[in-house]
């Protein structure tokens, strides 16, 4: 189920509501709430969510007998290394365990289990911190990497949206923390505490919000697998049909998703296609350009030519492309001929360019084909697509 589970979000899509609350379910869109997307999509992802459960495994595993993994510590600097974010998110796991154990251990009066547990995710957690503290540093110093944050806006929908997600595994998880609750270890806690941390991580003061559930749903589907096999009241084959139904009813989107992504491959399109004219272009950029050349074009060509050439793009990517707010909409005004001839050139030699690419629906306006600025050629053209080259 975590690997292949999802919400009920497809209930709403077939009610009518993909925009309930503003927002798309999560299942949809995304990873981190669940497992399948970043699967079918973003491997970096995978990467990081094994080495973040690598971690955490082999922490409460060592912590069961009595010892101390430096192993854990290992997996989580990688995981520093890989995707410093899912790092900060392993931090605020471990201090959450550390936190519910002085809570629980406290009101039970059994504290002499706090020492241990801290000492263990202290030594875990060290050997990433230093990376951790570049990383924050950098993001605070960095005139790029601040202007990279302040556009990386990723917020968290309405919680209701979370409800939909995850309220199909909220009974049988309740009671598989429960259940693991009334054993002694206190390393078994950390999916409770990794659990409850839900509304903290999902709502923290940052832009990155919808990022910090990352790999949440595995605790949960532990939970609920740990619950539903407890549940006094129900006999081995119904407990079997429990589970089964839960998992029934948590596919859908993944089947929707699959589906989609199988009917993309069958009717090739943008943007997951990129057209033969353009990929030509493309290509012709890439051996005639001097590497890290400096291309304009419109957003949806600028996004996709750095995956053919070897180039560097004036707008192409939301959070990437700093400064986006300003240089895209002057972009848009330079390639629709808006610009007068002075400015466009004062673009063009402002931002370095050296070639730009004209879509048919440009190169054939006046701006263009009548007024082309001093010291640019054509130096390709073929299905309506123009490259014009700046003579430095």
């Amino acid at each position: 189920m975590a690997t292949l589970g999802g919400g009920l979000g497809w209930v709403l899509i077939l009610a009518g509501q993909g925009g309930w609350l503003g927002s798309l379910p999560l299942d949809f869109h995304s990873p981190e709430t669940f497992g399948f997307l970043a699967l079918l999509s973003l491997p970096h992802l995978v990467l990081a969510r094994a080495l973040l459960l690598f971690g955490l495994g082999d922490y409460i595993q060592a912590g069961e007998r009595g010892g101390r993994s430096w192993r854990s510590g290992m997996w989580l600097v990688l995981l520093a290394l890989v995707h410093p974010l899912s790092a900060a998110v392993a931090a605020a796991v471990l201090a959450s365990h550390v936190g519910w154990v002085a809570l629980v251990t406290v009101f039970r009066r059994t504290i002499g289990l706090i020492r241990p547990v801290a000492l263990a995710a202290l030594q875990v957690g060290l050997p990433m911190m230093p990376l951790l503290l570049y990383y924050a540093w950098s993001f605070s110093s960095d005139p790029y990497l601040k202007g990279w944050t302040v556009q990386n806006r990723i917020l968290s929908p309405h919680p209701l949206h979370y409800l939909i997600a995850y309220g199909m595994v909220a009974v049988p998880a309740v009671v598989g923390g429960l259940s693991l609750h009334r054993q002694r270890s206190p390393f078994k806690w950390l999916v409770v505490s990794w659990a409850l941390t839900l509304p903290l991580l999902a709502y923290a003061p940052t832009p990155l919000q919808r990022r910090l559930p990352e790999g949440l749903f595995v605790a949960l589907a532990v939970l609920a697998a740990v619950g539903l096999h407890d549940f006094t009241r129900l006999t081995p084959q119904r407990r079997w049909s429990a589970g089964l139904a839960v998992l029934i009813l948590s596919l859908p989107t993944t089947l929707v998703l699959w589906l989609g992504s199988l009917q993309l491959a069958a009717e090739p399109r943008p943007p997951a296609f990129v057209p033969a004219p353009v990929a030509r272009a493309f290509e012709w950029l890439d051996a005639n350009l001097e590497p890290d050349g400096v291309v304009a074009a419109g957003f949806g060509l600028s996004n996709a030519l750095p995956a053919w050439a070897d180039v560097v793009v004036v707008a192409g990517h939301g959070p990437e492309s700093v400064g986006l707010d300003t240089t895209g909409p002057a972009l848009n005004a330079l390639l629709s001929g808006e610009l007068a001839l002075g400015d466009r050139e004062a673009f063009i030699t402002g931002q370095g360019i050296d070639a730009l690419i004209l879509e048919p629906s440009q190169a054939n306006l006046p701006a263009w084909a009548d007024e082309v600025p001093s010291g640019t050629t054509r130096l390709y053209e073929a299905n309506g697509y123009v490259i014009l080259g700046v003579e430095r």
